[in-house]
């Protein structure tokens, strides 16, 4: 009997970490970026970040986002960036993408707005871009939480806030 309470919290236990060993460890893709990051304080990690490339940058930071619980939110360190960083979003949203991915870019955006790196709400074919993939996104959630920062994007100097104190996004 001994043995059989033993096997089943073996097994239990080996369920748990099958399940949710996605829970806690990125996919292979961003395993190289995030594992270097995910234990460095938030100073160290942004500034390690900018060691990267761009084109680097912009995957640990969708890495960042979508495959780690909490996120790790490098929108802001990628927004120092400026117009380089413009010029790589353009791209990345010019390309089919989910939801989230583009959520996850307009957040940069955003950012890149309020750092006043770039402006954005000036640039008129980025602003349709944006605009043309806010409208593509399908899930209720993601339209909310992108449509603060579209908002904030074309209302550049006006008193909205892309989000809220607490918030994430």
């Amino acid at each position: 009997m001994q043995s059989l309470k033993l096997a089943t919290k073996a097994i239990l236990l080996a369920y748990f970490f099958s399940v949710c060993s996605g829970c806690f460890m990125p996919s292979e893709k961003c395993q190289p970026y995030i594992n270097d990051l995910i234990r460095l304080p938030t100073k160290e990690r942004i500034a390690k970040f900018h060691t990267y490339n761009l084109e680097t940058q912009y995957n640990i930071y969708i890495c960042g986002m979508q495959e780690i619980e909490p996120p790790i939110d490098l929108a802001g360190a990628l927004a120092l960036e400026g117009k380089n960083a413009v010029e790589l979003l353009k791209i990345k949203l010019s390309h089919p993408q989910n939801d989230e991915t583009i959520s996850d870019i307009i957040r940069v955006l955003s950012e890149i707005t309020i750092v006043d790196t770039y402006d954005v709400r000036e640039d008129k074919a980025l602003t349709k871009l944006v605009s043309d993939s806010f409208a593509k996104i399908k899930d209720d959630y993601w339209r909310r939480v992108t449509e603060k920062h579209v908002n904030y994007i074309m209302n550049r100097g006006s008193d909205l806030r892309p989000r809220e104190s607490g918030e994430l996004y």
